[in-house]
């Protein structure tokens, strides 16, 4: 077990780290949504209706209606997402099957972005969006990241399952902007390459995480003065825990639970500079090393 003396440095205040909730509440946008069977896309007949959803996501989000896909299988390649757009499914019953492309929506400077309740076989979002709010889905198999967002300003993603991701379930980047943030909560993470990845400023808090090749939670990275708050998360039998960027953003990591460490492996939590983890591992030793960083009351065996 390794317990730190708090670091010199000033805690961060969490309240200012987590997203501000500026989107539509999901419940409220879902009930003026209309399905897309009505505009001719049908589940389970094993095509390609890729045509067909992405005419009906465009026409529905133009008319300021929510978009909702019914339960079913749906066979399609990437979709474009519009400037503001909301997607519902049935939560276990709308699942969708990505044919090849890296994710099924890819998102070009979306302003507001809603997607909850679908069951993906692939990676759901990629690209740059705004505000984003993301929960309640089932993601496996992608050959890449699970979602991967940049430039966010406001993004919660939150209650989701990820398994077999390549690549991260969940990278983020939020923008320069100094009141953005990310919130990433309550999500259950298994066998991907890492398991959140989080550049610029947010709250990682409450997440469960097991099995990544890499990383559990890989933190900093962006050239900006970000600050991320991670703190009560589980994470077990992961190559490294906890990655942490020295001389980047401010980061305070505290209270997590990190278990399934190999005899004299170092690996629970360790700073990284670009690609190579350097230093000693900072749930048994100091992080005075590293100005930007205060490591305190984890649990690591």
């Amino acid at each position: 077990m390794g317990i730190l003396i708090l670091a010199r440095r000033g805690f961060l205040a969490a309240g200012g780290l987590v997203a501000g909730g500026g989107l539509i509440p999901a419940a409220k946008a879902q009930a003026g949504a209309r399905a897309v069977s009505e505009l001719g896309v049908k589940p389970d007949t094993g095509e390609d209706v890729s045509s067909a959803l992405q005419q009906a996501i465009m026409e529905l989000s133009e008319a300021g209606q929510a978009v909702f896909i019914p339960g079913g299988t749906y066979h399609l390649s990437q979709l474009a997402l519009p400037e503001n757009c909301s997607i519902f499914g049935v939560a276990g019953q709308t699942r969708l099957v990505l044919q090849a492309e890296a994710s099924v929506f890819i998102a070009r400077n979306c302003q507001t972005l809603l997607i909850s309740g679908l069951m993906v076989e692939g990676g759901v979002l990629t690209g740059s969006a705004r505000d984003v709010g993301i929960e309640n889905l089932q993601v496996s198999k992608a050959g890449k990241s699970g979602i991967a967002v940049s430039e966010a300003e406001n993004i919660n993603i939150s209650r989701c399952r990820f398994s077999n991701c390549a690549d991260a379930a969940i990278s983020v980047g939020t923008s320069a902007n100094l009141a953005s943030a990310a919130s990433l909560t309550g999500n259950l993470i298994a066998g991907c390459g890492t398991g959140i990845a989080l550049a610029g400023t947010g709250h990682v808090t409450g997440n469960s995480i097991t099995s990544a090749a890499e990383f559990g939670l890989k933190l900093g990275g962006a050239s900006g003065n970000g600050r991320i708050f991670a703190d009560g998360n589980i994470i077990s039998d992961c190559a490294t825990g906890i990655g942490i960027a020295a001389n980047n953003e401010t980061l305070l990591v505290s209270l997590n639970l990190i278990t399934g460490l190999q005899a004299g492996a170092k690996t629970a939590i360790r700073a990284f500079d670009g690609n190579e983890l350097v230093g000693p591992d900072l749930a048994f030793e100091s992080a005075e090393a590293y100005l930007n960083l205060t490591v305190v009351g984890n649990v690591a065996r």
